[in-house]
């Protein structure tokens, strides 16, 4: 068995430096506008940051010739920091809630899923798995989930809603304490997308699969739960069939974190145990807590 500590690339960005590092970036979303009567039409939304400004276009890019601005918006901003979440708040009386890095921007307000991810405009890869390019390629299962009343009403923490972006739909672990030892089981539908592919044709790319996760408990209208229960510190990742290990730590914060395999991680096969093997501890309440491990492809020129 060989264990390794993986590299974590993460960037999220300190609140501090939020408004510096996104002066002068643009997020575009690519969305669908619906159905013409002759085909499906697209369209995309931008947002780009001033010093103290944003703007927010939408573009129909259905028409042949051109893309068509046909709505744009300018808001004056400011940014605050909420127990641990970051909240963009407008001039309008509009407040968003936005997770990110320099790669992606997701936006929510009071709904459950963002109504906008946004790519940063100046890189040079795509990525699936998320957003418009979502890539149902595994399902969780977990060892616990909570379970508790609330209203009357019973409320399941399963894993089934991590694998995208909707909140607060996060997997809680289930059993007494504060959940280290507890696992995740992602079980790919196809082995091959934890291997590097190489694609041929007019452009070629490296692609590899790895994963996003948002730590904590993320919600829109219940900022508080972010600090009041546990996050995961340390994660193991395990592939049973190669007895393949690697461990990684994973930041205090809700923002995006990506997590790598080595190149030559033997991973193939088709389950992924994740084990929480060290925590943040929760102001209020000891249960653990994930908002999404989003799994993904990033393809990159060569």
């Amino acid at each position: 068995m060989r264990t390794y500590m993986i590299f974590l690339i993460t960037l999220a960005i300190p609140l501090s430096l939020f408004s510096i590092d996104f002066i002068g970036k643009t997020y575009e979303d690519h969305i669908w506008m619906g159905f013409d009567g002759e085909r499906n039409t697209s369209g995309s939304q931008r947002i780009s940051f001033g010093d103290d400004e944003v703007l927010y276009e939408i573009d129909d890019n259905s028409h042949k010739v051109k893309s068509v601005v046909y709505d744009e918006y300018k808001y004056k901003y400011k940014v605050i920091d909420n127990c641990g979440l970051t909240f963009i708040v407008l001039d309008s009386n509009t407040k968003w809630l936005a997770i990110y890095n320099e790669d992606i921007l997701a936006l929510y307000d009071d709904n459950d899923y963002p109504f906008f991810v946004g790519f940063n405009t100046e890189k040079n890869y795509s990525i699936y798995g998320i957003g418009i390019f979502p890539r149902n390629s595994g399902d969780y299962t977990a060892s616990s989930f909570l379970v508790e009343e609330i209203n009357g009403k019973l409320i399941k923490y399963s894993p089934d809603d991590i694998t995208n972006l909707s909140n607060p739909t996060p997997w809680v672990e289930g059993v007494d304490g504060n959940g280290i030892g507890e696992k995740l089981y992602y079980r790919l539908k196809d082995e091959s997308y934890m291997k590097l592919v190489q694609v041929s044709g007019e452009l070629d790319y490296y692609s590899k699969w790895t994963f996003f996760i948002s730590n904590g408990y993320v919600s829109y209208s219940r900022p508080d739960l972010y600090k009041g229960n546990n996050r995961i510190k340390e994660i193991r990742f395990t592939q049973p069939e190669t007895n393949e290990t690697y461990i990684t730590n994973i930041l205090d914060t809700p923002n995006i974190q990506k997590i790598s395999f080595p190149d030559d991680a033997k991973m193939d096969g088709n389950i992924i145990i994740m084990e929480i093997t060290d925590i943040y501890e929760g102001s209020k309440y000891q249960d653990t807590c994930v908002s999404f491990i989003i799994q993904y492809e990033e393809k990159e020129r060569i």
